[in-house]
Formats: C-alpha cells, sequence, structure tokens
C-alpha cells in the first residue's frame, strides 16, 4: 500500500527513502471519516455525501425524508454554534435569505440547529459548473455571454437588494451555470445571508467583524471594504460584479499582488486598469466596467439599472454591432471631461473644459469615456472628433454625450444584424476650439436645461455617430419626444447640422435636457 509519498518528487511509495531522489518520504494525511455521513439532522435531512469543504463549514449531498427531495445542507463550523450571538445572527440571516426567491438565485428552503448544535441550512441542490471553473476551462468569455451571465446575476442582486440584503462576497466560486431549458449558462448566484452572518452584521451594519477583521475575498472586494469602512451598502456587490466582469472578458483580474494585503490596497488607491486593448469588447461595456468599478461607491450604478443596460449590449453583441471608426484621422485634440464648478449665482453649475494637444496625428480606433462621479475628481476623455457635453446638477444624473461627426460620406451598408459596419475610409472631421464655458441656465426643478453648446461641423448633410452615456446609466434618452435608447449605448442621427435637444430621464433623478448646435 502506497501510503506515502516524496515531497521533492511527488513519486509515490510505500519506502521511508524515495526510491527514485533518495529524498526522505512522507506519509500521506488520511482524511478521517466524516462524522455527518449517514447521520440524519433533526429527524428530517438524511446525510448521504459530502459536496465540498470551505472556510465556514461544509456542504452535503442530503435527502429530505418527507419527500425524497435531494437537497444541499450547509452545517456551519461547531465555533459558530457555541457563541449565542452568532446563532441569533444565523437565524436571522437565514431567515432572511430564506426569502429570497428569485429564478436566479439559490433557494434557502429551511434552517435550524441539530440535537447536537450543529448550525444547518438546507438549500436547492444544483448541478452545473461554478464560473471559476468555467474560466479555467475556456479563458476569455465572450461580450454577449458575459452580459447575459452578468445581467442575471443584477436580477438576482436586485430582489436581495430591495430586501436589505447585500451579499458582499460576490465571485465566480459564487456563481453556478446551470444546464436548464436549452440554457447551458443558467446562473444561480449561492451564498447570500451567509456572509452577513458571519461578519456579524445585520442590515445597515458593516462589513467588518467585532475583532476588526474584513470579510470578504480580497481580489473582488470593493475600495470601501478594502479601508474597513462599517457602512457599507449595496453597491459593495456592483464593484465585484465589475471586477468579476472584467475577469471573465480579459482573462484576468484588474488587480493582483503578492498578498492580500497588496490587494486590497490596489482596490482601495490604484485607478483601474484599462480591459488590454486586445479584448475584443465594444466602447460602452467599457464604459460600463468603469462605472461599476468607480471608487466612490455613490458613482456606481445600481444593480436594477443594470439590467436593463446589461440586456441591450447582450443583443447589440449577439447582431454583431459594429461602431464606425476610421483607420486614420486628421490631428485631433484630447479633452479632459468637464468638472463642475459651483457658478456665480443660485441653482447654477459652471462647466469647464479643457484641451491638450495631442502627441501624434493617430488615434484609437474608439472613443474611450470616463466620467468623473462626485468627488472623484477628472477622468480623461479621449476622442476622434467632436464635443464632450456634462450636465451635473444637484441630485440629477451626470450626463455625457460624445458626437461623432462624419458628414458628407456616402452612407454604409448595414450588417445582417442590424448594425452599421465601417467603410473602407471614413474622415472624421477635425475638432476645432471648443466653448470655454458652459453655463446651465436657472431653470424649474422638474426639467434643467443646460443650453446650446457650440460644436465644430462640417458643411453639408451627412450622419451623426452619437454616444449617449450616464452615470448611473439606464437613463432613457429622448429626441422630440422619439425614444433612442438607453444609456449607455450609440446611433445614428441623420440630417444637416443644427440644434438638437434630448432629454435625459431616470427613475429616482431629476430630468435634465442638453441642447447642442
Amino acid at each position: 500500500m502506497t501510503d506515502r509519498f516524496c515531497p521533492e518528487c511527488d513519486t509515490r511509495t510505500d519506502k521511508e527513502v524515495c526510491p527514485k531522489c533518495g529524498m526522505r518520504t512522507v506519509r500521506e494525511r488520511r482524511e478521517r471519516a466524516d462524522p455527518l455521513i449517514g447521520r440524519v439532522l433533526d429527524g428530517r435531512y438524511r446525510i448521504e455525501s459530502l459536496i465540498g469543504r470551505g472556510g465556514m463549514g461544509s456542504v452535503y449531498r442530503g435527502i429530505q425524508i418527507a419527500t425524497n427531495q435531494v437537497v444541499a445542507v450547509k452545517v456551519m463550523k461547531s465555533e459558530y454554534a457555541e457563541d449565542k450571538d452568532a446563532v441569533r445572527r444565523f437565524h436571522r440571516e437565514a431567515r432572511a435569505a430564506s426569502l429570497l426567491t428569485h429564478p436566479h438565485t439559490i433557494r434557502v428552503f429551511d434552517f435550524g440547529q441539530s440535537e447536537d448544535g450543529d448550525l444547518y441550512m438546507v438549500l436547492e441542490y444544483l448541478t452545473g459548473r461554478t464560473l471559476t471553473k468555467a474560466l479555467k476551462a475556456e479563458g476569455r468569455l465572450s461580450e454577449e455571454r458575459v452580459a447575459k451571465i452578468a445581467r442575471e446575476i443584477c436580477q438576482s442582486l436586485t430582489e436581495a437588494h430591495q430586501k436589505g440584503l447585500v451579499h458582499r462576497d460576490l465571485k465566480p466560486d459564487n456563481v453556478m451555470l446551470v444546464d436548464t431549458v436549452g440554457d447551458p449558462d443558467f446562473v444561480k448566484v449561492l451564498d447570500f445571508g451567509v456572509v452577513k452572518m458571519v461578519s456579524g452584521s445585520s442590515a445597515g451594519e458593516s462589513g467588518v467583524t467585532k475583532a476588526g477583521v474584513v470579510v470578504g475575498t480580497p481580489q473582488y472586494m470593493s475600495p470601501e471594504q478594502a479601508q474597513g469602512l462599517r457602512e457599507l451598502t449595496s453597491a459593495v456587490d456592483v464593484y465585484a460584479l465589475g471586477v468579476l466582469m472584467y475577469q471573465a472578458l480579459s482573462g484576468q483580474r484588474p488587480f493582483e499582488g503578492e498578498s492580500p494585503m497588496e490587494v486590497l490596497m490596489a482596490h482601495a488607491h490604484k485607478p483601474v486598469p484599462e480591459l488590454p486593448p486586445d479584448c475584443p469588447v465594444t466602447p460602452e461595456m467599457r464604459v460600463l466596467i468603469r462605472s461599476m468599478l468607480a471608487k466612490n461607491p455613490v458613482a456606481r450604478p445600481k444593480a436594477v439599472d443594470l439590467v436593463d443596460v446589461l440586456d441591450q449590449l447582450r443583443v447589440a453583441a449577439k447582431a454583431g454591432q459594429a461602431v464606425i471608426t476610421a483607420k486614420k484621422t486628421p490631428p485631433v485634440r484630447e479633452v479632459h471631461a468637464l468638472t463642475p464648478r459651483p457658478g456665480k449665482g443660485p441653482g447654477t453649475l459652471r462647466m469647464e473644459q479643457e484641451a491638450v494637444e495631442p502627441e501624434s496625428d493617430e488615434v484609437g480606433p474608439t472613443m474611450e469615456l470616463g466620467l468623473p462621479g462626485p468627488g472623484m475628481g477628472r477622468a480623461r476623455l479621449k476622442g476622434k472628433v467632436g464635443i464632450a457635453v456634462a450636465a451635473l446638477a444637484a441630485g440629477a444624473v451626470v450626463l455625457a454625450v460624445v458626437w461623432y461627426l462624419a458628414a458628407g460620406r456616402k452612407a454604409q451598408p448595414e450588417a445582417e444584424g442590424g448594425g452599421v459596419v465601417a467603410g473602407p475610409e471614413v474622415q472624421a472631421a477635425r475638432a476645432e476650439a471648443v466653448a470655454e464655458e458652459v453655463r446651465a441656465a436657472e431653470v424649474p426643478p422638474e426639467a434643467e436645461d443646460h443650453g446650446p453648446v457650440q460644436a465644430a461641423g462640417v458643411e453639408g448633410e451627412g450622419r451623426l455617430r452619437v454616444r449617449f452615456d450616464s452615470s448611473p446609466p439606464g437613463a432613457t434618452v429622448s429626441m422630440d419626444g422619439v425614444v433612442l435608447g438607453k444609456t449607455p449605448f450609440a446611433t445614428d442621427i441623420e440630417g444637416p447640422p443644427g440644434t438638437r435637444r434630448f432629454s435625459f430621464a431616470l427613475s429616482g433623478y431629476r430630468e435634465s435636457v442638453v441642447s447642442s448646435e
């Protein structure tokens, strides 16, 4: 019987000295028989086999005796059962988690404490694979697939957030992909409620234990979690989802380090790196992930708003829509995002924009837009042509409209999926002088008009490539009463240069109107 192995060459043997390299071998640790297997908890659940072990306990395959239904039984470590406060928190949080009924959330059927004092949860039994295993097997996932998976995660999060539950440990290990009715990527979000129980928190409390230990997985923790802040909100889940999407699209996480503390400090203080240039994703997806990874939790979108946005990105990716780009364009200016400053009168804001000459005539094939959130300073805005207009009012949505002017060219054929394909050579207009300042007019609270903005254009009719974005995303954009879409998105507008008025509306925010000439 070969119960020894060589730590040097990994040779398995029954000898005390390795016959291959001469190193002293060590005895392999034998697994002790699990005392729970074969037992019946509370006379209702028979434990059949071990599924896996984690830091908080073990998960078993079990049978509900009364119905002969297969269930998963999660048994917490004994040290939790010895703490009366932990038991009370466990019951409170388990009861809250059992209220979650969304199809994309794993169901909690029952919970309790056995005769021997073991705390346990009875959950829906799933067959599938975690997102971690999917990423290991496949590497990068397509934008369409990531948008679909992320949308279903957001649907799960939305219900939880509306009921006062925050996951706090969202990561690929806690996302199960189940093959259901022909859908191999049907999402089930795992481990709701357990994190809050372990952290010693109830609704509105921090994600830190009484001993001051931060709870979560460093690679997916938000800046506020990394800094140990006591007031955590649902924004931590949105941040973790942004990290997850970044990883699924690029094959790597935004921050890595030699130690957990190094990773935490990077999340807290370092700028989020752009997705790699060779990552085949649309500018809209890049903008969305950047907003989800904002350092300021207030600047991140809500899960409920992300549902529609991600669905639009999924549909667009599936249809193969492409953004018109130019292989080479005339020199353009590099424009910083507009930063709000206090105006001279009540109810006004002053917007300033700063132009910097480019280092070369070459520009990227797409536009990268970074929007500043509250207190977040400036984010760089790079573009081929046109202007960026940001409108910000108290309680209103931060808006950015990017104009792609390609007037005078021939109309391009449409792709089969309804998207627009790029022509062989698209001549973009050179960005001339931009307005040095834009003043927001004092308007009634129900609608704010930020006045016309002069943009350098070209003579003659043509097609305007317009990209809309807002923070948070999901704002409905209309022009002349016609709904164009929900941010972030891009569309073409036919006609000669002239004044156009766009309204941005989002539930919970004051409607804002932007005019451009």
